[in-house]
């Protein structure tokens, strides 16, 4: 509360503008929270008075106690104590605490905002909004600390907001019925209209059914609370009367809780559900999955919501952000058996999302990321040693390559090609002209002879090349451990060739852009999840592999931007598949916390990054830096070799970078570390790859630089790990584990070109240069919602 010297008081400076003490007081303490108009009002009151707060006052009442409050209508349910538990577990991790009050209603919600911040026994509040109350925004600007509300846009307000797109959300349950099930007699049933959620809910159910041109009137149903008991009965009152028996339905509830009791209900009057009636829910709560059916429903991270409510909190409290932040967080359909896909239905088959989503999560950094580029300047001998593994990473894709066809080996001992391993040679030509290791026109042919050969080949479905291809003519191959077309290898290849295109124009970029053009995104997604399939199996007649790229990875990020960026617009991927896969968060140990990939290994961080200057992009359509993001990544992979260089002996302070690549015994290793969703590795621990330090050296430069010279003199039992060009070696060998007296005998080509070109972007960025001029490369980034870029410039 402001208090004041002298006889003008507050008061006087309202009753001259007009406004309220808490308005005065808004302005007072530059809280924001003010209309200009109003604020000016008060401003001028303030001169005309000579009015002047009392600063001891104002500091002693932001005097910080280490606590937040939360708010909620009510303790009961799952959503309010998955709120709770995820506001709890963010707090913990940042040394403050949480002190939750039950307020429901505008006057109780009023004196709960005072109560915790007026007599200074918090340092902010989150509040959680879900009914019409604007009295409660008027009343509560005299708190000293920040205010974040949930549940209700408050723009007008300028005050820091998390919400849910229900609207979305419930727009995308209805189309599932409209465009999977192809049923158009669909219900909605929501809980009481001056509930915030569900008028939303009820707006995106009337968005669904006005895209197909009808009219939602006589189709929505209401009741009084988000109960079974009123599903049960709106379900018997409104919509049994309604069924007739030779037409099929879909109800969209405005929670699991209705869903639960429509189902009864309508199951007690004889109808079938799913066969003849099928049911979708909103929240994803414990009882849609134990139900039978199962219960298809819109999962909501519902932790994610506190945490970021926290992380707004704490980062007021530490100046980090002077606008208001807005973070609009998404529903993901989650396809079980109640709405007729499953067991219960042959029509649909079963689709489920991995259990690896079980609790998505999608991160808002710039909440709590302040962007700074991670590169230093590199001395002379820094840059002798980058010139040096350059170069003979450089050998690996000129002396790997048909000379004829131009594909490139995926390993050295393998006659078959990777089409990964091609976009990195792809990538790499025009570092091999400007280093002087090849001329241009040498490098121009191999390009265009390349480009030529995959425009002649087979080994495609729907324009996404299969992941090994014949290293003569390009064509389909058993010679590989699969026969897939593969979304990530195929985008892989497609961004090597946009930078070959890029660089030497002509026939080499239309070639280029004709593969890009007929590649087909939007065929492989998966209708249920709208997430991208990974592969298509060519064995037979063909049919999806089952995963799908529901988990942040580089290779996900790299798959979204190039099929948003493609010339052909049907083929298109749409902007959601920028934001529908799980994006968690952790940190290890004290480090930063970063999103974090499945497996935890380090290219999965770094893909993406080969191309795409992200330090340039902005920050994404949900506020994430990635190059930040990574570069917290690098920083933890590097702790977690350190920590662990008591126990193997191949990891030290400069022995760092644990991935993926070949290991003792013929064996291929994916190795990470927390935060990570996987349990276990693909293999054992021991093994360390050096093109993981040559892929950091971007984010982490001078300890990058120091992993890759401890390497490069590294010998076990005598044998060195690095094979001069001048000894018809390509530098770096793939890995080794000195435990057990190992040293690769391959050099990887996904593993080469990495490495390569990231180095180059951390000495002159002339892929990310390359990359980020094209003009189908800008426009697919301005799809999918990057703040810094603009499509024609």
């Amino acid at each position: 509360m402001v208090t004041e010297t002298g006889s003008i008081t507050i008061h006087n400076v309202a009753k001259m503008a007009g406004v309220s003490i808490s308005t005065v007081s808004r302005v007072v303490n530059g809280l924001g929270r003010v209309a200009p108009e109003t604020r000016r009002k008060v401003e001028t009151a303030i001169r005309r008075l000579d009015f002047h707060p009392n600063s001891r006052a104002q500091a002693l009442s932001r005097k910080r106690t280490d606590t937040i409050g939360l708010i909620v209508p009510d303790f009961e349910g799952q959503y309010f104590s998955m709120l709770m538990e995820g506001s709890h577990e963010e707090a913990q991790v940042n040394g403050v605490h949480i002190m939750v009050l039950k307020a429901k209603g505008s006057d109780a919600q009023i004196e709960a905002v005072r109560r915790l911040c007026s007599e200074g026994r918090t340092d902010g509040v989150i509040l959680m909004l879900s009914e019409l109350y604007d009295e409660v925004l008027e009343g509560v600007g005299d708190i000293n600390g920040p205010l974040v509300i949930l549940d209700r846009d408050v723009n007008l307000w300028r005050l820091d907001n998390v919400l849910l797109d229900n609207r979305l959300g419930a727009f995308e349950a209805t189309k599932h019925f409209i465009d999977v099930h192809k049923i158009t007699n669909v219900f909605f049933v929501g809980g009481s209209k001056s509930n915030l959620d569900t008028t939303a809910r009820a707006q995106g159910f009337a968005d669904a059914l006005m895209s197909i041109k009808l009219n939602a009137e006589g189709k929505q149903f209401f009741g009084n609370s988000y109960s079974y008991d009123e599903g049960y009965r709106l379900a018997v009152e409104k919509i049994y009367p309604l069924i007739e028996s030779q037409e099929h339905y879909g109800v969209v509830a405005a929670n699991d809780d209705i869903a639960c009791g429509i189902i009864d209900a309508l199951m007690d009057k004889g109808i079938r559900v799913p066969e003849q009636v099928g049911v979708t829910g909103f929240d994803d709560s414990d009882i849609a999955m134990h139900r039978r059916p199962k219960i298809t429903t819109m999962h909501i991270p519902t932790k994610e919501i506190g945490r970021l409510a926290v992380r707004m909190i704490l980062n007021r409290l530490a100046d980090r952000v002077s606008e208001p932040a807005k973070v609009i967080l998404k529903a993901r359909l989650i396809v079980r058996e109640s709405c007729g896909c499953g067991k219960h239905n042959n029509r649909i088959p079963e689709t489920r999302v991995s259990s690896r989503m079980n609790s998505p999560v999608f991160f808002i950094a710039s909440v709590l990321f302040p962007c700074g580029l991670c590169c230093a300047s590199l001395t002379a001998e820094d840059e002798r040693l980058l010139e040096e593994i350059s170069r003979a990473s450089f050998q690996f894709f000129w002396n790997e390559a048909n000379s004829v066809s131009g594909l490139v080996r995926d390993v050295t001992d393998k006659d078959i090609c990777s089409v990964a391993s091609l976009g990195f040679g792809l990538a790499a030509l025009p570092i091999g002209v400007e280093r002087g290791y090849v001329s241009y026109e040498a490098a121009k042919n191999r390009a265009l002879n390349a480009l030529r050969t995959l425009e002649k080949s087979n080994a495609h479905y729907k324009g996404i090349f299969c992941h090994f291809i014949d290293l003569a003519n390009g064509n389909t191959t058993k010679s590989g451990y699969e026969n897939s077309a593969s979304t990530v290898d195929t985008a892989l290849l497609m961004a090597g060739a946009i930078v070959a295109g890029e660089y030497f124009g002509g026939e080499v970029r239309l070639s280029a852009e004709r593969i890009f053009a007929r590649a087909d995104w939007a065929a492989f997604v998966n209708p249920a999840n709208g997430q991208v399939f990974m592969a298509w199996d060519m064995n037979g007649p063909g049919k999806f592999e089952k995963q799908t790229w529901d988990w942040y990875s580089d290779e996900t990020l790299l798959i979204s931007l190039l099929g948003q960026s493609s010339p052909n617009s049907e083929y298109r991927l749409r902007p959601e598949t920028m934001t529908n896969w799980n994006r968690p968060v952790g940190k290890y140990k004290n480090g930063q916390p970063f999103i974090y990939t499945y497996p935890g290994t380090l290219f999965t961080y770094i893909f993406a990054h080969c191309f795409y200057d992200f330090r340039r992009t902005g920050v994404d359509s949900l506020g994430v830096d990635w190059y930040e993001n990574t570069c917290r990544a690098v920083k933890a992979n590097r702790d977690w070799c350190r920590d662990h260089s008591f126990e193997y002996a191949s990891y030290g302070k400069n022995l760092w970078g644990i991935t993926a690549g070949s290991g003792p015994n013929n064996e291929y290793l994916v190795l990470g570390h927390p935060p990570r969703g996987a349990k276990d590795n693909q293999g054992q621990y021991g093994t360390l790859h050096p093109y993981g330090a040559g892929m950091s050296v971007p984010f982490v430069p001078d300890d990058a630089i120091a992993a890759l010279r401890e390497m490069r003199n590294l010998k076990i039992d005598g044998r060195p790990i690095w094979q001069s060009c001048e000894d018809s070696g390509y530098g770096f060998w793939d890995g080794f584990n000195i435990d057990k007296h190992w040293i690769s005998d391959q050099v990887i080509g996904i593993d080469q070109g990495s490495m390569l070109l990231m180095i180059e972007n951390s000495r002159s960025g002339l892929i990310w240069k390359l990359m980020m001029q094209n003009n189908n490369v800008r426009q697919g980034l301005v799809r999918s919602g990057f703040k810094g870029i603009k499509a024609g410039n």
